[in-house]
């Protein structure tokens, strides 16, 4: 019985990565030529930042990551400030308790009444 050599990993005689094209197929590949997958990226699709460079999606990506901060913030400078307040660990803990237990009990609240409607309508309504 004989045994076969090992097929490549990658395909079509391509050894290593560094054989491969930048879409990913090899030159000896015959997609290769039509696979037009470097032509079909729009300019601002060819790196992560791309779509930053777009002014509106900029606004609200840097909105959104403001008030995301906000809200990291929020949730620890509160029960810290009522550790500062109080100096109880009970309060403390019930204060923190109190804000995530509230966060879970709407967001599945939330997310069952935006089943009821439209996506996109509550997309829009939120934003």
């Amino acid at each position: 019985m004989r045994c076969r050599a090992p097929q490549s990993m990658y395909g079509h005689g391509v050894t290593s990565p560094s054989d491969l094209a930048p879409d990913g197929l090899s030159a000896e590949d015959p997609r290769a030529e039509d696979s037009g997958v470097k032509d079909s990226l729009p300019e601002s699709g060819r790196s992560v930042f791309g779509p930053l460079r777009r002014p509106r999606l900029r606004r609200i990506v840097s909105a959104q990551f403001l008030a995301e901060l906000g809200d990291g913030v929020s949730l620890v400078a509160l029960p810290l400030y009522v550790w500062a307040r109080t100096g109880s660990e009970v309060w403390t803990s019930l204060t923190f308790a109190a804000e995530l237990g509230l966060g879970v009990v709407f967001a599945v609240l939330g997310g069952v009444l935006a089943d009821g409607f439209d996506r996109q309508r509550v997309l829009l309504i939120s934003y």
